[in-house]
């Protein structure tokens, strides 16, 4: 896989090569025996307020700023944007990438609680934030003595303080999960004002992914510069809906419970689809409703192509899998294939409820993480 070079390995490049010319250049391999070797001049790379940012960066906020950065995923060129804010311990981060599918992943941090939204309007309690994943502790962590040179980002100057590769994950800082990368790799990087005054922080990523069955590399680059300092609420969303952890699936999603504005059971099933494509297996559930009239509607969960439809009837998966339901009920039924396991999601409530019950689904339905 390609990684992302720091730009502190472009310098340490870029100074052996002047070392060796300088050294060519005043003869220092024709010296005489004996004679003393002129030492080699060498780049410090210590940055010398590295005390006073690491102090500030312990404490960091209020302050918050706009994600720029760009992504690549196989061949497909992607832009992320959102927004930062960070204050003390609290968090609120609006991390969007922006391509031929449009993903988002919001996450709030307050004492120590995670809250998730995939559409910045659902949010799940997702419970404790483990100690130090958070932005808060990834920045806290940070190496302040590297300094790679002075640079610009936005218009904004300043020194670019690098942590060696891997000694921060900061895809789970910036509410991304990870069950699902593979050969993952994390280079963070701090910028600050000659003062050591931090002024913005970013990171250079990349990871594998498996999406429709075949592996796909992803790179990703981005920077926050703090344009603002002025304090931004930062609270828990109301009325969080529960999450669903079935990790031996592998498979999680959201559910409103008690928080929904209507009645509804959720049931799932994970199996193997054998030769079945998924517009088979839809096909063949689809068969097994009697008068099914409905048509089929494709969506994308979790970078995966998926295929959706709604019924009033009993309806049998190939998998054995099945669902009894009366006039009186209405079904909306998700059917995706992750790492060669289907998966299938039925959302059933009132017929009466049609309209809601489709939307609550639509919903359901977007929180979907594969945990594997």
């Amino acid at each position: 896989m390609s990684q992302m070079p720091s730009v502190l390995r472009r310098a340490g490049a870029v100074l052996c090569l002047c070392v060796l010319v300088g050294s060519v250049l005043s003869g220092c391999s024709l010296r005489k025996p004996g004679a003393t070797a002129t030492p080699a001049v060498t780049l410090n790379p210590h940055f010398a307020q590295s005390a006073t940012l690491a102090s500030r960066l312990a404490s960091l906020g209020p302050v918050s700023g706009d994600i720029v950065g760009t992504q690549t995923a196989g061949a497909e060129k992607r832009t992320l944007s959102g927004s930062v804010a960070l204050d003390g311990t609290s968090s609120q981060i609006y991390f969007v990438v922006n391509g031929t599918i449009t993903q988002n992943y919001d996450e709030i941090v307050v004492g120590g609680r995670r809250y998730t939204s995939r559409d910045s309007t659902t949010w799940a309690d997702r419970g404790a934030k483990p100690s130090g994943t958070d932005l808060a502790g990834i920045l806290a962590q940070a190496d302040t003595s590297q300094d790679a040179g002075i640079s610009s980002v936005e218009g904004l100057v300043g020194h670019e303080i690098m942590t060696p590769q891997d000694k921060a994950d900061v895809a789970p800082a910036m509410g991304l999960d990870t069950w699902t990368f593979d050969r993952e790799t994390t280079t963070l990087h701090v910028w600050a004002d000659p003062n050591g005054k931090p002024i913005g922080f970013g990171a250079s990523m990349s990871w594998r992914v498996m999406v429709g069955g075949l592996y796909e590399d992803v790179v990703s680059s981005f920077d926050v510069m703090f344009t603002s300092t002025t304090p931004v609420m930062i609270a828990a969303p109301t009325k969080p809906w529960k999450w669903e952890d079935d990790r031996v699936g592998g498979i999680d999603f959201a559910y409103a419970g008690d928080n929904a504005d209507v009645n509804s059971d959720v049931r799932w099933s994970e199996s193997d689809p054998g030769k079945l494509t998924l517009p088979d297996e839809i096909s063949q559930a689809q068969d097994s409703v009697a008068g099914f009239a409905s048509g089929t509607n494709s969506t994308v969960i979790d970078a995966e192509d998926a295929l959706w439809f709604t019924t009033a009837n009993e309806i049998h998966f190939s998998s054995g899998f099945s669902i009894s339901a009366g006039t009186s009920d209405h079904l909306a039924v998700l059917m995706v294939i992750h790492e060669k396991v289907l998966y299938t999601i039925v959302v059933i409530g009132s017929a009466s409820d049609q309209v809601k019950l489709d939307l609550f689904a639509m919903q359901v339905f977007a929180s979907i993480e594969f945990t594997r």
